[in-house]
C-alpha cells in the first residue's frame, strides 16, 4: 500500500487546495499549516468557516499552466 500524498507533494506555486462545504456550498482556499500532513488527515480536520459544518472536501487544482485562477 502506498503512503498518502502530503501537502508537500503539491507545490503552492503550481497547485491551489480548495475546501468545499457540502452543507452550505461555501468554498475557500485551504490554509497550508503543516506541509507533512497527509491529505486524508487534512480532509478529516476541515470545517467550514461560514457554517461550521465538517461535511467538507478538498479539490487540488493545478494552476501552473495558462494562468488559471479559481474564481471564488
Amino acid at each position: 500500500m502506498r503512503n498518502p500524498n502530503t501537502l508537500r507533494d503539491f507545490d503552492p506555486a503550481k497547485f491551489t487546495l480548495m475546501g468545499f462545504c457540502a452543507e452550505c456550498g461555501y468554498s475557500a482556499p485551504v490554509n497550508r499549516v503543516d506541509e507533512d500532513m497527509a491529505i486524508p488527515t487534512l480532509i478529516r480536520l476541515l470545517s467550514c468557516s461560514r457554517c461550521g459544518s465538517q461535511a467538507c472536501s478538498i479539490r487540488i487544482i493545478y494552476t501552473a499552466v495558462g494562468g488559471y485562477s479559481y474564481g471564488y
